[in-house]
């Protein structure tokens, strides 16, 4: 019943990653956490403009337009280095977070500590997708991702590897 009346104004009932942090520390660093598991974040809040007014955590630029790609790295720099588990849970995205990890300036050891997450979160699994037409020759052979298990499965091609 509680399932029709949230569909019925639009919504549905979904599963939330909860996320660990573990608090580290390095001589010479201000102390940084490192979560269990990346995470996506909320739309829009994962592309609104920020203002962090607490002098605290952050120094420098503490208006941020996440929109903007090199103002988004550098707030999450700043999240690596000083930012608490609140605030990273609110800012960051995790698929635009690994989108991002090369390019991000931050010390080698937040860098070893985070590593781990974002090579299991960028080690997709590589396959066809089927979107229900026979796949074109021209078509490139895989791509990085994973499908929605559908009740309609391609047809057999000659060059599929798979047994009919």
């Amino acid at each position: 019943m509680v399932e029709r009346i949230i569909e019925a104004a639009g919504y549905e009932l979904a599963l939330v990653t909860k996320v660990k942090f573990a608090h580290h520390t390095s001589p010479g660093l201000y102390p940084f956490w490192v979560p269990d598991r990346l995470w996506r974040g909320r739309l829009p809040e994962c592309f609104v403009k920020v203002h962090l007014d607490d002098d605290t955590h952050f120094r420098g630029a503490r208006r941020f337009d996440l929109r903007k790609r090199p103002q988004r790295k550098r707030m999450y720099e700043m999240l690596l280095h000083r930012g608490p588990p609140e605030e990273m849970i609110d800012w960051i995205d995790g698929a635009l977070f690994v989108d991002l990890w090369d390019e991000l300036k931050i010390p080698q050891v937040i860098r070893h500590a985070w590593d781990p997450l974002v090579e299991l979160a960028g080690d997709g699994h590589i396959e066809r997708p089927w979107y229900g037409l026979p796949a074109s020759p021209a078509a490139p052979d895989a791509i990085t991702g994973s499908r929605a298990s559908s009740q309609h499965e391609p047809p057999p091609r000659h060059d599929d590897p798979r047994p009919c």
